[in-house]
């Protein structure tokens, strides 16, 4: 049998689209071109309702179509994207966080340029930040994931209109400068992950109307943020260490800190995105460990610490992302 010579088109020929959505039930057209994407899956599943009889049939009705992208990989550009993860940012535009904030809803259209789901009132419910700095030199984006739920979705009409290159580059591990309090002076970092779920789940309701389709919402839960940090630190941290796990109530030192990207490649004024930690203690499960993974140039082994913060306050802020 031949090979059907129809052309197949490649997903990457258009990147997802998504635009800030005010109101359930009213789609906005998004404009903004979202930021490299390198892998992810776009769903639409049906939630169907089923009813089980001993000796008898199964009857099954029509549910609430389930909708979102789950492991969305992208090369971030900007802080843009980062802040649609932080709660308040729907209310502010520049992602200032609040406790009983929401997150930003929005409209989203991903696929391809023959093909396209829009997702409705879609918001991120995971989002994991990774910037390694290989010992060899290699120029390293950072790397995000995301898991996105969506109210709804549907199979759009027309599919995505391919964008122009853009001229803006992705965060490379050689513009940041990452600052961090509480950790020993001279820590050379060799990687750190940033990890955030809102925890957002669906609600479903019986007591709308037929009219609207709407019969459910999406609800944040608790926040909760991870800061993981591989860092190689000098033999002389052992002293402070004994101060901090030897004393006779021992209490977790807060750590806090400022990682800045800046862009001096856009053809005009440098472009910082910064990402700023606070309110983070020493996990329970994990204060340090120390893995011999890496030898200095006398081919002696280098102490690598892993270290794994998380929220302490769950009524104070711990990640914020701004754009100048």
């Amino acid at each position: 049998m031949a090979r059907a010579t129809t052309i197949v088109q490649k997903v990457n020929d258009a990147f997802p689209l998504y635009g800030a959505q005010e109101a359930l039930g009213t789609p906005v057209i998004p404009a903004t071109r979202w930021d490299p994407v390198t892998g992810g899956e776009v769903y639409l599943r049906p939630n169907t309702q089923t009813d089980r009889f001993v000796g008898a049939r199964v009857y099954r009705r029509g549910g609430i179509i389930r909708a979102g992208i789950d492991n969305l990989e992208f090369r971030p550009r900007n802080a843009t994207l980062l802040k649609m993860a932080v709660r308040g940012s729907s209310s502010d535009p520049d992602g200032v966080w609040a406790y009983d904030g929401k997150v930003q809803a929005n409209t989203i259209y991903a696929g391809s340029t023959q093909e396209c789901v829009q997702l409705d009132w879609a918001k991120i419910n995971t989002l994991e930040l990774t910037q390694e700095y290989p010992a060899d030199g290699d120029d390293l984006p950072l790397t995000a994931t995301a898991n996105i739920v969506a109210a709804t979705g549907v199979v759009a009409t027309t599919g995505l209109t391919k964008q122009p290159a853009e001229t803006l580059p992705t965060l490379q591990g050689w513009q940041s400068e990452v600052t961090l309090s509480g950790i020993a002076a001279g820590a050379r970092i060799r990687r750190w992950r940033l990890y955030i779920n809102n925890n957002i789940s669906y609600m479903t309701y019986g007591d709308i109307s037929s009219a609207n389709r709407y019969a459910s919402e999406l609800r944040e839960g608790e926040e909760e943020v991870e800061f993981e940090l591989d860092v190689e630190i000098p033999v002389s941290w052992a002293a402070a260490a004994n101060n901090d796990y030897n004393a006779v109530c021992y209490t977790p030192g807060p750590i806090s800190g400022t990682i800045v990207y800046t862009n001096n490649c856009t053809g005009g004024p440098p472009q910082t995105t910064t990402l700023m930690l606070s309110n983070l203690v020493l996990a329970e499960d994990q204060g340090f460990s120390e893995p011999y993974e890496a030898e200095g140039a006398d081919r002696e082994p280098v102490k690598v610490f892993t270290f794994k913060f998380v929220k302490n306050d769950p009524t104070l802020v711990s990640f914020y992302a701004a754009t100048d």
